[in-house]
């Protein structure tokens, strides 16, 4: 959007002073509001964003996208159907006013704000359709990113689609596709499971057990409160120990965090020893991922066993007891801790040894592994 930006305020000649246009964008103390500047985008008649302008369709419903956290996510076709539409149906009549302040300066009084969630969408449908019955245009948001993904309002869109209502989509941000692309994974196929722990504890059986039998990528949304937990139900389903994990935290936002983990152990280690803040994507590459990697690393148990002289006597000591307490049934992670505290070693690179001079030098065999019953499902919380 950055690029765009600055290519129509170079084509038109749009004065930008105190930093870019999407910088005035989103300053809340700018006089010049996003409403002016997208009039003045829109008068370069020979310009494609001119021939694109908004013209509200009677009696339809747009579904439409808003920043997850960046403000400079939101589109231009995003901006002009807000702007644009009789009414803005929303979860947080607030959250949403104060987005919108910061993008138009102030409130159309033209314009409606219709709250719904969860709780009360069966009372927002009623007005809606009523309202569009009249001949006007609705819009529907979320929070934050595209509404109806992992997100209440789907009930409404449905009632809509059944009583012939045209719908409408403006796309825009999505924590799952944007941790998608940056995962190092297929994504041709992958499954969503949106929110877990928000789930009722029937239907977050039914999650982890669809979880389970998953060979493609998988993508989740987990609390901070809960992310440790998942990690380590997903660390004990069979298959999923050479899984690589992407771990998106606060994904646009100031504190943007993005880190590739080889498994999930590996990452609910990572974050048992430092407090999660935010809001967590999970993207857990496929399974045929997995077992490539895993034949690399047999061939390095293998080089491992040839070359063993070539290593440290003190990091060979010590990797020689942390596999003896593991075979004993004391936990990888607490073993190498524990030595690496008192031997000065790196804990990580210790526990990453042990784990694989700890493996099965084979591969599962076909059909080996599909579904998972190291862990009991129905004992989660």
């Amino acid at each position: 959007m950055r690029k765009m930006l600055g290519f129509v305020t170079g084509a038109l000649q749009l004065p930008v002073r105190n930093g870019t246009l999407g910088a005035r964008l989103c300053r809340r103390s700018d006089s010049t509001t996003a409403l002016k500047l997208l009039d003045d985008v829109l008068k370069g008649e020979q310009h494609f964003l001119a021939e694109q302008s908004f013209r509200k369709e009677p009696g339809a419903v747009y579904v439409v996208a808003t920043p997850i956290g960046n403000m400079e996510d939101f589109t231009l076709r995003g901006l002009r159907v807000l702007r644009g539409v009789d009414a803005v149906c929303m979860e947080d009549t607030v959250h949403s006013g104060i987005m919108f302040n910061r993008v138009f300066g102030k409130r159309d009084p033209s314009q409606t704000f219709i709250h719904f969630a969860h709780a009360n969408w069966a009372r927002a449908t009623p007005q809606i359709l009523r309202r569009v019955a009249r001949g006007e245009a609705i819009a529907v948001i979320a929070d934050a990113g595209t509404p109806c993904i992992s997100d209440p309002g789907w009930q409404i869109i449905d009632i809509c689609l059944q009583k012939g209502v045209k719908v409408i989509p403006i796309p825009g941000a999505t924590a799952a596709t944007a941790a998608l692309s940056v995962a190092g994974c297929s994504s041709q196929m992958y499954s969503f499971f949106g929110l877990i722990s928000n789930q009722k504890k029937k239907l977050k059986k039914r999650s982890f057990k669809l979880i389970q039998q998953c060979d493609e990528a998988i993508v989740l949304y987990e609390s901070k409160h809960r992310l440790v937990k998942t990690l380590e139900i997903l660390s004990k389903m069979r298959g999923f120990e050479n899984r690589p994990v992407t771990v998106g935290k606060e994904i646009t936002k100031m504190h943007e965090e993005i880190q590739r983990f080889e498994n999930c152990v590996e990452a609910g280690l990572h974050y048992a020893e430092r407090k999660p803040r935010g809001e967590y994507t999970l993207v857990i590459s496929p399974k045929e991922q997995a077992q490539a990697i895993q034949i690399g690393e047999l061939d390095m148990c293998e080089r491992h066993e040839e070359f063993k002289e070539d290593y440290d006597a003190e990091y060979m000591n010590a990797l020689d007891i942390c596999k003896a307490l593991v075979e004993d049934g004391c936990p990888a992670q607490t073993a190498c801790r524990v030595l690496a505290r008192f031997s000065k070693l790196n804990r990580r690179q210790l526990y990453n040894a042990t784990i694989l001079l700890n493996k099965k030098a084979r591969l599962p065999e076909e059909g080996e592994g599909q579904v998972g019953n190291v862990i009991d499902v129905d004992s989660i919380d």
